[in-house]
């Protein structure tokens, strides 16, 4: 989206992080894949190149094919507001967050579970305006 404010053409940018991993749980011993996703937005002049802002980012569970008795989720999701360098050519975004599942059986009709951790995770990454959309 391009807006052009007091001679500023500003544009926005949405750039994303994937963060893969393949762990395995600290109660089942049942290694899973899945992928969480970081995704920040600033905006920058398009003739000067420089960052004006930015936003903080979201973070969601992208990927997590666990079949029908894991529910897949991630806890302890934290998210810092994204730095720009000194230049305003670049900014960065920064979250961390746990993988969880919960296992559920059913045995004579009454359900059994439990919920385990996969880890703890952080997502880094800097972008700058000539940077691709997903990383």
């Amino acid at each position: 989206m391009q807006f052009k404010i007091d001679g500023i053409l500003e544009v926005t940018k949405v750039v994303t992080k994937y963060d893969y991993h393949i762990a395995t749980g600290n109660k089942l011993n049942i290694a899973k894949e899945f992928a969480v996703k970081l995704q920040g937005t600033f905006v920058y002049d398009d003739i000067g190149g420089k960052i004006i802002r930015a936003s903080y980012p979201r973070m969601s569970l992208y990927y997590a094919p666990w079949g029908s008795m894991f529910t897949p989720f991630i806890s302890n999701v934290s998210t810092s507001f994204p730095i720009i360098n000194s230049t305003a050519t670049a900014v960065t975004f920064k979250g961390s967050y746990e993988m969880m599942g919960t296992f559920t059986a059913f045995i004579k009709g009454f359900p059994i579970g439990t919920t385990e951790s996969y880890g703890s995770y952080q997502i880094n990454f800097t972008a700058t305006p000539s940077s691709p959309s997903n990383m």
